[in-house]
């Protein structure tokens, strides 16, 4: 917008980060969420439920169906059954067309993210992963910051709906106490810490990732990282070629 950065613009990107996190994280130690599985399955028109989001997470993190009904309870993911979801739990509604918060998101503009982020203020906790959204306090924690940062959505005099634009910067104390009243509002017995085991299994699974060049490996879909690996070695190559026709190197 050709303002100068300030503290409060950190302070946002934070939040940002802190949201994309609870949208494709199923749970802690990097348990990824199955995007593309939901997405495929919401086009078939079948309910997507929070239990179904948690196994299809499990599965794509821990392996195959049948290894993974054995697994002891896991405080991640609550359910051991790898069915199709569970009936008696109220199917949730989640935008998928907000392309921005899903794997890829490298590959779109600054201009649509921003876009996206405006409109999105009415289906905001609804994007966000059973492990997360289950906690009322960080639903309306996380909200409370989207309002921080973006201001709150009002009807005008000719009816149309409009952002307010906030008050003033945000501070850090004023960051600091929403977050403090999400953790607080969490209650331990709800969130215990998992089995050493689980912790190993993540470590693993990020170093993994980390070696493999995926360095963002909550944001980056493989097919996307091909892509973006393949333009940034033919970008590096036209540089060196036109170095070369001009008799300059490259440092």
């Amino acid at each position: 917008m050709g303002e100068p950065v300030e503290y409060h613009h950190d302070l946002e990107s934070y939040f940002w980060l802190a949201y994309l996190i609870t949208c494709n994280c199923a749970g802690p130690f990097n348990m990824r969420r199955d995007w593309n599985r939901e997405i495929e399955i919401d086009r078939s028109r079948q309910p997507i439920t929070p239990t179904l989001i948690n196994n299809l997470a499990k599965i794509k993190t821990q392996g195959d169906c049948n290894k993974v009904a054995t697994v002891p309870t896991d405080h991640t993911l609550n359910s051991k059954e790898c069915s199709a979801g569970n009936p008696d739990e109220p199917a949730i509604l989640v935008d998928y067309h907000i392309s921005w918060v899903h794997p890829g998101v490298h590959a779109l503009t600054p201009g649509n993210i921003v876009s996206q982020r405006i409109i999105m203020i009415s289906g905001f906790t609804g994007l966000m992963t059973p492990y997360f959204a289950r906690h009322q306090a960080v639903q309306d924690g996380m909200l409370e910051l989207y309002t921080l940062f973006l201001g709150s959505r009002e009807e005008g005099p000719d009816g149309y709906v409009r952002l307010r634009a906030p008050a003033q910067p945000v501070t850090h104390n004023k960051m600091l106490s929403i977050l403090h009243r999400i953790r607080d509002g969490i209650h331990p017995t709800e969130d215990t810490y998992p089995a050493e085991e689980v912790c190993l299994n993540a470590r693993d699974r990020y170093n993994h990732s980390l070696k493999s060049g995926n360095h963002i490996p909550l944001m980056e879909d493989e097919e996307g990282l091909k892509k973006l690996r393949s333009k940034r070695a033919s970008d590096s190559e036209g540089l060196l070629t036109r170095a070369s026709k001009c008799g300059r190197t490259v440092g």
